[in-house]
């Protein structure tokens, strides 16, 4: 599924050896001569070298996520055909809409990590030219001392390095096909989770493997076991209990929900979604949060009703009656590149379709 994804890292890698040649002549010459270089025209250098590598990489990013794409639906046919049920095709607008969230989701993360890593690349050049010139007219070093070891510390502290929420430090070719890596398996499970929800699948089959991913608060031992306690078992799929939900609820008035759970990603079909942001940013909810003080607040069975030209594209767009169709909201944590961010969620859900179209209403961490 990530053959194709070789390019896309080649481009990130390139540039940053075409950074750490660029940094290393103007240092030299810099220690050299004891004139300090332009730094604007650096930085336009910097800038032009990553929208290259950026303008390169979306086409293939698109290219990779489309391939992905054919090779899940035609895992799951294979599994459908078996079953005596009809294909999925991707070229439905549910499953289009599912591809197209997941590859704008994609390139906004690797657009984000390519202008951060711009800013780190010059700041880093900044710092390091100016302790090299100090120490050539210092006389603490000769021009080709001080020359060699800015080039040795841009090495080891990686030009065009990414620092996560957390303090990790990655280099950009790295952040980049991680970010991607997740989005293309995210995508194949909403596309398996689509196909199920379309034809009323209520049960999946759990595969049985080893070198199941590490969870960091987990021993070994007791990750083993948590993995153990849920493989190659069958279970039935929570999407299609939202039905549950609408059969118990009150004639009028607004409709209050249990939490839901965010699972964390012990597997492909663990439960999250994308996350509109105000200004368009997509984000998922933060793995093993919650979704608290759940209500529906119009559509069926609440007391308001929901725009008929709402309830009629959402059933165009996902199926199901038009009338089943509710407005939702919640208090959830989203995860942004690490740190989890409190805020007011809204979404729409029905028992065929599921939970869709969730959205950042309000963010709650900020003054």
């Amino acid at each position: 599924m990530f053959e194709d994804l070789l390019l896309i890292e080649l481009l990130y890698t390139d540039m940053a050896t075409d950074l750490l040649v660029l940094f290393a002549s103007e240092i030299s010459e810099a220690t050299q001569t004891g004139i300090m270089p332009d730094i604007s025209e650096v930085q336009t250098q910097i800038t032009r070298r990553a929208s290259q590598a950026l303008s390169a990489a979306l086409p293939e990013i698109r290219k990779s996520f489309n391939a992905a794409a054919v090779e899940s639906i035609s895992r799951d046919n294979r599994i459908y055909e078996q079953a005596g049920r009809a294909p999925i095709s991707l070229d439905t607008p549910s499953m289009r809409n599912i591809l197209n969230n997941r590859i704008s989701a994609a390139t906004a993360t690797v657009r984000r990590i390519t202008s951060a890593v711009n800013i780190n690349a010059e700041e880093l050049y900044r710092n390091t030219l100016s302790e090299a010139v100090r120490k050539t007219q210092s006389g603490e070093l000769s021009y080709q001392q001080a020359a060699a070891e800015a080039v040795d510390a841009l090495n080891h502290e990686g030009i065009t390095h990414f620092e996560y929420a957390n303090g990790r430090n990655v280099e950009i070719s790295a952040a980049v096909l991680m970010n991607i890596r997740t989005q293309i398996s995210q995508c194949a499970a909403e596309l398996t989770k689509r196909g199920m929800i379309e034809r009323g699948c209520a049960h999946v089959v759990t595969t049985a493997h080893g070198g199941a991913r590490v969870v960091n608060f987990m021993s070994d031992e007791d990750r083993y076991k948590s993995h153990v306690e849920w493989q190659g078992k069958i279970f039935q799929w929570g999407e299609l209990s939202a039905e549950n939900d609408l059969q118990n609820s009150p004639d009028n008035g607004t409709i209050i929900t249990s939490d839901m759970e965010i699972g964390r990603s012990l597997g492909a079909m663990a439960r999250n979604y994308d996350v509109i942001a105000p200004d368009g940013t997509v984000y998922k909810f933060a793995e093993g949060t919650r979704l608290q003080n759940a209500e529906i607040f119009a559509g069926n069975g609440a007391k308001n009703p929901l725009n008929e030209f709402v309830k009629e594209g959402l059933s165009d767009e996902y199926g199901g009656d038009p009338e089943s169709w509710q407005h939702a909201k919640a208090i959830g944590y989203i995860d942004d590149m690490g740190e989890h961010r409190k805020a007011e969620v809204h979404w729409f859900q029905s028992p065929t379709a599921g939970k869709v179209k969730f959205k950042v209403k309000e963010w709650l961490d900020e003054d």
